[in-house]
């Protein structure tokens, strides 16, 4: 992904400008749940400020339109 760097000794992915900013990419079951999927992401979220839902919205955003997308915000930053 452009403005993204890999880290394959640590399996990590970064933004090139703020290291800080990283993604953990989990495979999912082929069977995978939805509903729990989201239920599970808000449960985790929450600890993070409020969550919003942008699932199907995100056309400008690098991961285009997704199933689901969840996002948390508070005065300590954003957790995706």
């Amino acid at each position: 992904m452009e403005k993204f760097n890999f880290d394959a000794a640590e399996g990590r992915l970064f933004l090139s400008d703020n290291p800080e900013y990283e993604v953990t990419i989990e495979a999912l079951p082929a069977n995978y749940d939805l509903t729990q999927l989201e239920s599970a992401g808000k449960k985790e979220l929450e600890a993070s400020g409020e969550v919003s839902d942008y699932s199907g919205e995100l056309v400008e955003h690098p991961l285009g339109s997704v199933e689901l997308y969840l996002q948390a915000s508070s005065d300590k930053g954003i957790n995706d």
